[in-house]
């Protein structure tokens, strides 16, 4: 049966054999990490290259009572920020995540399932029906519990294994995100109005809670987007309001309804963030738009989609923007000549999807 280690000298034994094996012929670098709370902190960081990706893992040597470990797959113009926390107790405490499980001669990197995610903590449930396929059973001090194993220490594919944990994690946030923002806008009508997105360090729990970098560089982009709609719409005189609501991004209003939506993400790749995109505007469509209404999807220049992912948004009539001097189309194209195509305007409450290739 597997069991929690819980003396202080067999974790510290296990801590050891872990960093060992995953820092084995690689250098440790002292990086900056910036946590939800606004906090910067410079820690020895292994910098893990694969075919998957680049994964950095953050090796502090102790806060209190826990060791933590701390995971983040690498992306283009996003800061250091955990994608994942593995806090290891240093004796039994089932309020913090991590753990190291005794199986048979093998020592095993764990979790128990308690994430932070968007605006409070994932029901441990939920987190334990996305992971069903990964949860073992074992024994936790006195009793039973079910735990996320991430691999065994002495697993040569060790750094695999932990490469597929944190994709999983990142998923499992983006669905409580986009499920929590479709509860909240059902449960509310559609009020537009002007704002500006927050920009800088967001303070969002202790230092140790889970979040997302690309929040924080969310803000800019958005208000750059409806500062930019503001300034389109008012040279051109035009007979609608560009506005946002608590989930929509930006939008250009007729008669209270969207005649086009911006769905604003700062992923680089083809990730999680941009399949609840297509998620997004979708339902936004439907809960806000026209019939008629167009689809936008912006993201930072240095996005990296290749032609069939390109060729699927098409498809979809969903058009991708970047944010270069100014917004345009993937093949070069301003927005404001799209729009001005897509908005002959007539005086219609409704308008034609523009005719564009993302």
């Amino acid at each position: 049966m597997r069991e929690i280690v819980i003396t202080k000298a067999e974790i510290k034994k296990g801590i050891t054999q872990f960093r060992a094996a995953i820092s084995k012929n690689l250098k440790k670098k002292q990086r900056i990490w910036t946590f939800p709370s606004g906090k910067n902190e410079s820690i020895p960081t292994l910098r893990i290259e694969r075919k998957e990706g680049v994964l950095c893992v953050g090796l502090p040597s102790g806060w209190n009572n826990r060791v933590p470990h701390l995971f983040c797959i690498e992306r283009e113009g996003r800061a250091l920020s955990p994608d994942v926390e593995i806090n290891i107790p240093l004796d039994l405490d089932r309020r913090t995540g991590g753990a190291l499980v005794k199986h048979r001669k093998d020592i095993w990197l764990c979790h128990r399932g308690n994430f932070n995610s968007f605006r409070g903590k994932i029901p441990k449930q939920k987190t334990l029906n996305h992971f069903e396929k990964w949860t073992v059973p074992t024994m936790d001090g006195e009793k039973e519990s079910y735990v996320i194993p991430v691999g065994a220490v002495s697993s040569p594919s060790i750094i695999e294994e932990m490469f597929l944990f944190v994709e999983a994690v990142i998923e499992l946030k983006e669905q409580a995100k986009l499920k929590t923002s479709i509860k909240q806008n059902e449960a509310e009508t559609s009020k537009w109005s002007n704002w500006e997105e927050f920009e800088g360090k967001k303070s969002k729990g202790g230092r140790t809670s889970d979040g997302y970098a690309y929040e924080y560089l969310h803000g800019p982009l958005c208000n750059s987007l409806n500062k930019w709609l503001k300034r389109w719409n008012k040279e051109k005189n035009n007979n609608f309001a560009t506005k946002q609501n608590s989930h929509v991004d930006g939008a250009i209003i007729k008669n209270g309804k969207a005649v086009a939506i911006f769905e604003v993400k700062t992923s680089t790749s083809f990730s999680s963030q941009i399949y609840s995109a297509i998620g997004q505007l979708i339902y936004y469509k439907h809960r806000h738009g026209t019939d008629s209404c167009s689809l936008f999807l912006v993201l930072p220049a240095s996005c990296n989609f290749g032609p069939d992912q390109i060729k699927m948004f098409s498809n979809l009539g969903i058009v991708i923007i970047v944010k270069k001097r100014s917004f345009e189309t993937l093949d070069g194209k301003s927005l404001q000549n799209v729009l001005n195509e897509m908005l002959i305007i007539n005086e219609a409450t409704e308008i034609p999807a523009p005719n564009v290739s993302a």
